[in-house]
């Protein structure tokens, strides 16, 4: 948990999940400060550490807007543990698990540096926003076999009450030391066969080294005039970093750059004024340099081979939207997912949504048939952290994922 600072546990049962929260926290609170806020309802596991339940807590801080660091308790026989209950009012009633007061939350214990786990009912009709206010979800036993697409699970725990695995049975003749082995139908002992082939995968694996150590890199192909070689696939990141780790293989992750702006206002006029037709059009504001000054960068396009990419770059051109020297093609597998909407009339309607409020979102159609909301376009997952701060502060919970689909 050393990278989280508010995340959401729950399981088959509450108690399942309170106590898996209760092993985590007892945990990491030797390391650093830890709340449990109890949204489950006075559930045993977080209640046995205080005398008094009867307390003000949850349901003050999120509908009446009392500080969560006057309602914690401090827990018994640790400095750094402390719980927030559940408070007076029903917790499970709506406007608790919705509210936009634990975007907040989260804020200030990542400001803190401190950890806060949200233990909650997998069968809360708000579990899906809550989850999507805070850094995802544990999830224990056999809840949300299959959760919507936002919803981050940073990991699946085994119930604590499953049964242990069977263990594996012994074998029913030990053959002794100084027994020999039959032999093969060559006449060949098994021993001598595994002696030779350990020396032939040595002999291999030495050849192999000799030959990458001394062979020359490879000779780099020539690209179409203008168009920049992509840069190399950055490594493979953490799958807690990415929600879908799988889809890296099929991300649309090729797209064109036509320009790099250092205001928000010189990007916007040239992808609402001069690329307003490009497909797949956003701004991706990027640190940039030793100083980590924001540029705006102006992307269209994204598809899954270099050559589509290509394609759209030289139309472009050719329609003198931009001069003959303009743009150059991206590797770009990363965005942040934002949202998802139905193709027949949906799609428009969820985009017409965020573009009103000025934010650079666009939409990939999927196999499926729907289609995704994106915004942004990142070559690398740590790129995407300003857009995604942005975003949070209007009140928009989004997850950094391998973008894929076909533009509209």
């Amino acid at each position: 948990m050393d990278g989280f600072n508010a995340v959401v546990v729950c399981g088959e049962t509450d108690e399942v999940a309170a106590e898996v929260a209760v092993g985590i926290a007892r945990a990491a609170a030797e390391r650093r400060k830890v709340t449990i806020a109890d949204l489950s309802g006075d559930v045993g596991p977080v209640k046995a550490f205080l005398d008094d339940w009867n307390l003000d807590g949850v349901t003050e801080a999120i509908l009446y807007g009392v500080s969560a660091a006057r309602l914690e308790r401090p827990a018994p026989g640790s400095s750094n543990l402390f719980i927030l209950p559940s408070g007076a009012d029903d917790v499970r009633q709506d406007g608790v698990y919705e509210s936009t007061r634990w975007l907040a939350f989260a804020r200030e214990f990542r400001k803190q540096g401190s950890l806060l786990l949200i233990v909650a009912s997998a069968a809360a009709p708000g579990l899906r926003r809550l989850v999507e206010s805070v850094d995802g979800a544990i999830v224990v036993g056999r809840a949300l076999v299959n959760p919507p697409p936002q919803f981050l699970v940073l990991k699946r725990l085994p119930s604590p009450d499953s049964p242990p695995l069977p263990k594996r049975a012994r074998p029913t003749r030990e053959i002794p030391a100084e027994e020999e082995p039959a032999l093969l139908p060559s006449g060949i002992s098994p021993r001598a066969y595994a002696a030779a082939g350990l020396a032939a995968l040595v002999l291999v694996l030495a050849f192999t080294t000799f030959l990458i150590t001394r062979s020359a890199p490879p000779e780099e192909t020539a690209l179409p005039p203008g168009v920049a070689r992509p840069v190399p696939a950055p490594p493979a990141p953490d799958s807690a970093l990415v929600g879908n780790p799988a889809d890296s293989a099929i991300a649309a992750q090729y797209a064109v750059e036509f320009l790099a702006a250092n205001t928000l206002e010189g990007a916007n006029f040239e992808l609402r004024e001069k690329l307003k037709t490009v497909p797949a059009g956003t701004i991706s504001p990027v640190p940039v340099g030793p100083e980590r000054i924001t540029w705006y960068r102006v992307v269209g396009g994204a598809y899954a081979d270099i050559g589509s990419a290509d394609s759209l770059l030289l139309a472009v051109r050719r329609s003198r939207i931009v001069g003959e020297t303009a743009g150059f093609v991206v590797r770009v597998p990363f965005a942040l997912l934002v949202d998802s909407a139905s193709t027949a009339g949906g799609a428009p309607t969820a985009l017409q949504k965020y573009l009103s409020r000025g934010l650079p979102v666009y939409a990939l159609v999927q196999p499926a048939g729907n289609a995704l909301v994106y915004a942004g376009a990142f070559a690398a997952p740590a790129d995407a952290a300003v857009l995604q701060d942005s975003l949070s502060s209007a009140g928009i919970r989004t997850l950094l994922v391998y973008r894929k689909g076909r533009t509209l």
